[in-house]
């Protein structure tokens, strides 16, 4: 079960119990809240970083591949924190002057699909979004596929880079 899955289930089933959440993802996307300063409804609690860290992680990337100018942007769109990054990101990419090529993956079959497209893309570097549903839980399929690309990688999670992956920035989420 995901973080937002569990604040869903409750928010479904009480209109008028209090909820406490602890939310990996933007709460007021989500619809849990109204907004962070004023959430209204029954639902409060914590907010991690994650839309604020996209476009950072880019940043980083940039550094590490000066000459960078295409970067394939692997994303579940189905993914409720998806527009929200993807978003942040595309603000990061204009500022500094790179290109993103979106490869989805919305199931695990779509995975070696979308990395037989980074050829095509032209891409520099891949860059993956937050995506407990699908590439979090392949995660080790995904970090191979990326070494074999030959591409710089980076990720929103530490649990990639412990499965191989060059690197990550992000929340600790065993400290959270």
């Amino acid at each position: 079960m995901t973080l937002g899955g569990t604040t869903r289930i409750a928010q479904s089933a009480t209109r008028t119990i209090p909820i406490v959440m602890v939310e990996a993802r933007d709460p007021v996307e989500a619809g849990f809240v109204t907004s962070l300063a004023q959430p209204g409804g029954n639902i409060t609690g914590l907010a991690g970083l994650g839309v604020e860290l996209s476009g950072k992680r880019l940043e980083i990337l940039k550094q590490v591949v000066p000459q960078l100018s295409r970067v394939a942007l692997v994303l579940n769109p189905t993914f409720g924190g998806s527009a929200g990054n993807v978003r942040e990101t595309q603000r990061a990419a204009q500022a500094l002057g790179v290109a993103l090529q979106v490869l989805e993956v919305r199931r695990p079959e779509d995975i070696e699909g979308a990395f037989a497209a980074v050829p095509q893309a032209g891409a520099g570097a891949l860059l993956l979004l937050t995506d407990p549903l699908v590439l979090e839980r392949h995660r080790h399929h995904v970090v191979a596929l990326a070494l074999q690309s030959g591409l710089p990688a980076m990720y929103p999670w530490r649990m990639y880079v412990e499965a191989g992956g060059l690197m990550s920035y992000g929340i600790s989420l065993q400290e959270w």
